[in-house]
């Protein structure tokens, strides 16, 4: 596909996991993904380019720096960037909310867990385009590598990266290894027993993972901890009901990251996964893309940003997410010597 032909979207989420899922997603799909952690970064880098530059603005609410909505409403105060659609991410399901996202200037709101369907539909709609692109393949997955999990259902977390095993055992690895913390962080809290903005945060965010990985209850009951939490008298301090859901929680998310560390030290399809990324990192076209990639920012050509858009899939399979991030976002603003130094050091 040719530079021009792809259509550019910013996706504007602090969790490195739903980006991670996000350009797995779109990038299979041929789009050009850039990603910005908060509202304030999403607005420096659509400062960056020309106005017409991203045909399209993925934008979650609940962000640190500038949240989803802040940030609409100062995109909208520049009319130049009048006809870029913004859909909102945002894993609140409460009456009002797609409300309050078309009142600041949103021209849609997808509820965390989407589906790949949901997303290629509302993107190619908003971008206006027909319909013959996919995100992925849909068709049924083998679970012949999965076990039947305790506290995950495989199934509906498959239907979460449109049947791609790789990608949902990729996410289910950065579940178990994220979540670690939040669960100290949620021993911290009932220790306490005040609660402030990052916690709410936490609880959100957990909320939306879980159901992506199909990590039902987990879902359930982080929500109801967040309306507990919305609803007590004084929200700065843990009322009776929110301590016992977050007991209930604490013992949930204990024995789904034993269940995910027991599978992982003793199975070996994850084993098949790295091996695949570690093929396409050392074989001849990725030694070839990447050694191409370095030689033009060697030369200072600005060709090296289009050349990383159309290899974008490639690169986000040599690379962790995390270094791809940093190499995509040093690429498209023309930093160079970061540019570099990322692709010598990985």
């Amino acid at each position: 596909m040719h530079p021009e032909e792809r259509n550019r979207v910013l996706l504007t989420e602090d969790n490195e996991f739903i980006q991670e899922l996000v350009v797995d997603l779109l990038s299979e799909a041929g789009f050009s993904i850039s990603t910005a952690n908060n509202g304030q970064e999403a607005l420096d880098l659509l400062a960056q380019h020309e106005a017409d530059f991203f045909q399209l603005i993925l934008m979650d609410l609940k962000m640190p720096v500038l949240d989803g909505h802040q940030a609409t409403l100062k995109i909208r105060q520049q009319n130049k960037y009048d006809s870029i659609p913004i859909i909102a991410l945002t894993a609140h399901e409460e009456v009002g909310t797609k409300e309050s996202c078309l009142t600041v200037g949103m021209q849609d709101c997808l509820i965390k867990p989407f589906t790949p369907e949901v997303l290629n539909e509302s993107i190619l709609y908003w971008i206006g385009k027909t319909r013959h692109q996919k995100l992925a393949n849909v068709s049924p997955a083998s679970n012949d590598a999965l076990p039947q999990f305790d506290h995950v259902d495989v199934r509906a977390g498959l239907r979460s990266t449109a049947n791609n095993q790789a990608l949902f055992l990729k996410l289910l690895r950065s579940f178990s290894t994220s979540q670690k913390n939040t669960l100290i962080q949620i021993e911290n809290v009932q220790s306490v027993g005040s609660v402030d903005e990052n916690f709410s945060r936490l609880i959100h965010t957990l909320k939306g993972v879980s159901a992506t990985i199909g990590a039902s209850k987990i879902a359930e009951l982080s929500a109801q901890i967040e309306m507990a939490q919305k609803t007590a008298l004084d929200q700065s301090r843990l009322g009776t009901i929110t301590i016992q859901l977050l007991h209930q929680l604490e013992n949930e998310l204990t024995a789904s990251l034993e269940e995910l560390e027991i599978f992982f030290n003793q199975s070996t399809p994850l084993d098949v996964v790295d091996s695949q990324a570690n093929e396409d990192k050392n074989s001849v076209r990725g030694v070839d893309i990447r050694q191409s990639l370095a030689n033009l920012i060697q030369d200072d050509n600005p060709e090296a940003v289009n050349y990383f858009e159309i290899h974008s899939q490639a690169f986000a399979t040599i690379f962790n997410n995390h270094d791809y991030i940093q190499l995509q976002k040093a690429i498209e603003s023309y930093d160079f010597e970061q540019a570099s130094k990322l692709l010598n050091t990985n």
